[in-house]
């Protein structure tokens, strides 16, 4: 190939030769910034853990609306910090990954006597790294957040019954720089998943004794995560998409302690299980000059533990502040969320 470039050069030979040199590159397969390391495929599974996270941190919100005993036509302003780091396992032909994002959340609510209703948005930064990605390499995350969520009460004798539900939408863009040893040189690629969340949770709240509390809770989460077709200079990766429905079976203890004249303090613990129901499993078609291809996602368990804990603290009748952690665990994949926030009330 090489003596044939030479053979048939005239004016333009150096923008020739140059071409012929990346045909050999990429038909070697040392140009491609993903190859082998699953990260496009990783990217829908970690797309959809950071729109899930979103959506379920606005549940705290309501439990915080709650914990201040509000009165109905109360106007709540919040920002809050977050933190996501994703633990993923290796499983048959995929690679594991992990996801290390932090941000902000800025949102507001009203609160009825019946219906309780919130608008937030938000921003994550950070990288998610493929197992299999070659050194010096890496994948930039940003993500752009938007949501609605609500609350329906109903509250009987010494007994609260609700109905929240969320729902949101992120925007998630990857930037990926991967260095080849082979080829001597660095390759990008740029691409963008578009992921929706939906979910709800019922609950029954039971007063045990003054200022104890006790909350079962059951609940429905469906997500969708969809990848546009692009390049990283060599391969070409198809669209492809996401999905998963799983379901939630909690148990929640609290106890208020009352903090000066307004003041109070709450204590929150839950533990749940979640199953998955159902699953489109993550796979995108790859193809390039020398092979085509399919990269897969890691396959995770179906079933999951979650602990989480929560300190509720009511400064005075228009100031509030929380401060949540959540732990996840699932057969080759593990979830950290944390987060702190202030309120102030109208």
């Amino acid at each position: 190939m090489e003596s044939r470039c030479r053979r048939s050069m005239t004016i333009a030979m150096k923008t020739y030769t140059i071409t012929c040199l990346a045909v050999s590159l990429g038909a070697l397969g040392v140009s491609p910034v993903l190859a082998g390391s699953d990260g496009a495929a990783n990217s829908l599974i970690s797309s959809s853990l950071d729109v899930q996270q979103f959506g379920r941190l606005s549940l705290g919100r309501l439990d915080a609306s709650r914990a201040a005993d509000q009165k109905p036509g109360a106007v709540n302003w919040w920002g809050a910090a977050t933190g996501l780091f994703t633990d993923a396992s290796g499983d048959g032909p995929a690679n594991g990954f992990t996801t290390r994002t932090g941000g902000y959340m800025l949102g507001m609510e009203r609160v009825g006597e019946v219906v309780t209703g919130g608008l937030m948005l938000g921003q994550q930064f950070g990288h998610m790294q493929p197992a299999g990605f070659q050194r010096r390499s890496r994948i930039n995350q940003h993500s752009t957040q938007i949501g609605a969520f609500g609350s329906v009460q109903k509250r009987l004798d010494r007994t609260l019954f609700t109905l929240d539900g969320y729902a949101a939408y992120s925007s998630v863009n990857y930037r990926s720089h991967g260095y080849s040893h082979a080829a001597g040189h660095s390759s990008f690629a740029r691409w963008d998943n578009n992921a929706v969340v939906m979910g709800g949770v019922a609950s029954w709240e039971q007063e045990m004794a003054r200022g104890i509390r006790m909350r079962p809770f059951v609940g429905l989460e469906y997500s969708y995560v969809r990848m546009g077709g692009f390049s990283d200079g060599a391969e070409v990766y198809g669209n492809s998409h996401f999905g998963n429905l799983s379901g939630t079976l909690g148990l929640e203890f609290s106890r208020t302690w009352s903090v000066g004249a307004e003041g109070s303090l709450t204590p929150v613990v839950s533990l749940a299980y979640i199953g998955d129901m159902w699953r489109d499993e993550a796979e995108v078609s790859t193809g390039g000059a020398a092979s085509t291809g399919t990269d897969y996602g890691v396959r995770y368990g179906r079933n999951a533990f979650q602990v989480s804990g929560e300190l509720l603290w009511v400064i005075s009748a228009n100031w509030s502040s929380s401060l949540a952690y959540t732990y996840e665990w699932r057969s080759n994949l593990q979830n950290h969320l944390m987060e702190i926030s202030l309120t102030r009330s109208f």
